[in-house]
């Protein structure tokens, strides 16, 4: 069914489509949990009934089973995503048929952008309730909502508004992927003050890659303490000795520690931005 022809079928449809495919999507989030309990399960009773047939196959068998554990939760992890995306697109499917009846009020009217004067904002109610802005607004993203408020408010030139009239006619007809682009946007929205930390983020001196003893030192350091730790349990070296050394690397890891985690930190505050951002770029 054409947009064109009935708009609200249209995302009645789409409702619809989206619905079957998140039952699927339930129904194989039924079938991961099962599996998952089925899989740890035989490692704990397979490492238990093959105990007595030699301590090595027991453990192999247990992490076969355990690893498939682990897959299982990487793969549900997966569908879990995929179910809060079809729920998001069909949130959006509803609000749409919501605006299409002239329900959308209750969308932001972005009065912040409304400047003190201006030649025809207020006449012509570009911002506020029932306003041109709350009702053709689709932007989740900070800078978006204010590029929009900028092209209402700023005449374009007759090229300009060509080149947009242009983009609208090609996108008009991609509305599962315009969907798409707005579910990925409202996941955690893209903000200002985001775009500034990643700006000083890239700018920070680089710490860790491309330096020579850093890559040395990632690789050295773990294989060291593991091939001290066999000493320790074949009864090579004693334990006062292990643990000496054990402390040591322990002071090393804390100063390793020190440098990498006030990067960690403000990358972690905005992780979920960047997830968002990448989704966005990826689809596009």
């Amino acid at each position: 069914m054409s947009i064109e022809k009935d708009p609200v079928k249209y995302y009645q449809s789409r409702i619809k489509e989206l619905e079957a495919v998140l039952t699927d999507l339930n129904n194989v989030k039924t079938r991961i949990a099962w599996l998952r309990f089925a899989a740890i399960v035989a490692a704990f009773l397979s490492c238990y009934l093959l105990w007595s047939s030699g301590i090595l196959l027991a453990i192999v068998s247990f992490v076969l089973f355990f690893g498939l554990f682990l897959r299982l939760i990487i793969l549900d992890s997966r569908n879990k995503a995929k179910i809060e995306n079809t729920n998001t697109l069909i949130h959006i499917n509803n609000e749409e048929i919501k605006i299409s009846q002239h329900d959308f009020i209750h969308l932001p009217g972005g009065e912040s952008f409304l400047p003190s004067v201006h030649a025809y904002a207020s006449d012509l109610d570009i911002f506020g309730r029932a306003s041109i802005y709350q009702y053709i607004n689709r932007t989740n993203s900070e800078q978006g909502n204010k590029l929009l408020a900028d092209w209402l408010l700023q005449p374009a030139g007759e090229n300009e508004i060509t080149a947009r009239q242009e983009a609208v006619k090609e996108l008009s007809a991609k509305t599962s992927w315009r969907q798409q682009l707005q579910a990925y946007g409202t996941k955690d929205k893209i903000k200002i003050a985001t775009q500034q930390k990643i700006n000083d983020w890239i700018q920070e001196e680089n710490h860790f890659l491309d330096k020579g003893s850093w890559n040395v030192i990632r690789f050295v350091l773990p294989v060291i303490i593991l091939i001290i730790l066999g000493f320790y349990i074949a009864g090579i070296i004693p334990g006062p000795i292990f643990f000496g050394i054990a402390f040591i690397f322990f002071l090393i890891a804390g100063a390793i520690s020190k440098k990498i985690m006030p990067i960690y930190d403000n990358l972690n505050k905005i992780a979920a931005q960047i997830e968002t951002l990448s989704d966005s770029a990826a689809w596009i």
